[in-house]
């Protein structure tokens, strides 16, 4: 039984993430009633895998990159990576309507986003980029909303107490 068995049983939207390394797991996780599907590792290793994640899952499909001394890890971050400039172009030439890029480094540190990287990355992609990575306060969500985020994970901000749902709203108008 895969480990997103009952995800289909709420009505609340959801995305999922982790594990999803093929189109097979993409459209279980999509027929299940997730409105988005993130992959990390077939975006990293796997371009014929990841075109077939497209196929799949269309604009659904969000190509997670993330990035550690200028390369874009896969495998849990476990491995040694590939030029995050290649995988980018990789990425949205298979079709990915969308990036979630995350600071490894800055990655559930509350201590702000790595704003160089993203700069780079909504300029060089060409599609929507979701801000992921150390973004722990209000100034930080409003960094990346100028800098022309689509989206920005907050999770551990609202974890922490950092601020509320509301107030990140608010801030990202």
């Amino acid at each position: 039984m895969p480990l997103w068995a009952g995800l289909g049983e709420t009505q609340l939207p959801f995305q999922a993430a982790g594990g999803i390394r093929n189109a097979v797991a993409a459209g279980e996780v999509l027929a299940l009633g997730a409105v988005r599907v993130v992959a990390g590792t077939a975006v990293v290793w796997d371009e014929v895998g990841l075109r077939d994640m497209v196929d799949t899952a269309g604009t659904a499909l969000v190509a997670a990159v993330d990035v550690r001394d200028g390369k874009a890890l896969g495998a849990g971050w476990g491995d040694e990576g590939r030029d995050v400039q290649a995988v980018v172009r990789s990425a949205v030439d298979a079709g990915a309507a969308r990036l979630m890029v995350t600071s490894v480094a800055a990655d559930g540190m509350l201590a702000g986003p790595d704003l160089s990287l993203l700069e780079w990355a909504i300029g060089a992609a060409g599609v929507p980029v979701i801000a992921s990575g150390g973004i722990g306060s209000l100034e930080d969500v409003v960094a990346v909303r100028r800098l022309g985020a689509e989206a920005a994970v907050i999770g551990r901000a609202l974890y922490e107490g950092r601020f509320t749902l509301a107030e990140a709203l608010e801030a990202a108008r």
